[in-house]
């Protein structure tokens, strides 16, 4: 069974997923340039990193003992990529807010 904790990073994981949309919002018309393309993955690729760092940490949270260094270290690590995800999606996109959404 799931705790708390594991629940919470599990949403976290799902709201920072839902904002990494690459090809979206990309031209109108009927083709896509590769510029386009390539602007869009360069735009995305730093959020894809801390989505993948966290992922990473969060694995690893699951499967140690909670008293462990390793566990505090991997905790610690993945706050900060939770954070600096949030924080490049508001430098990036404009968003309003760089702090994490309240589970």
């Amino acid at each position: 069974m799931a705790t708390k904790a594991e629940k919470i990073r599990a949403w976290e994981l799902q709201m920072m997923s839902q904002k990494i949309r690459v090809l979206s919002n990309l031209s109108r018309g009927q083709t896509v340039t590769i510029t386009e393309i390539g602007k869009s993955w360069l735009d995305h690729e730093p959020l894809y990193n801390k989505l993948s760092a966290a992922i990473n940490y969060n694995s690893n949270l699951i499967h140690l003992p909670k008293d462990s260094e390793d566990y505090s270290y991997n905790a610690e690590q993945y706050e900060k990529a939770v954070n600096d995800f949030w924080k490049i999606n508001a430098e990036n996109f404009n968003e309003p807010c760089e702090k994490r959404p309240v589970y």
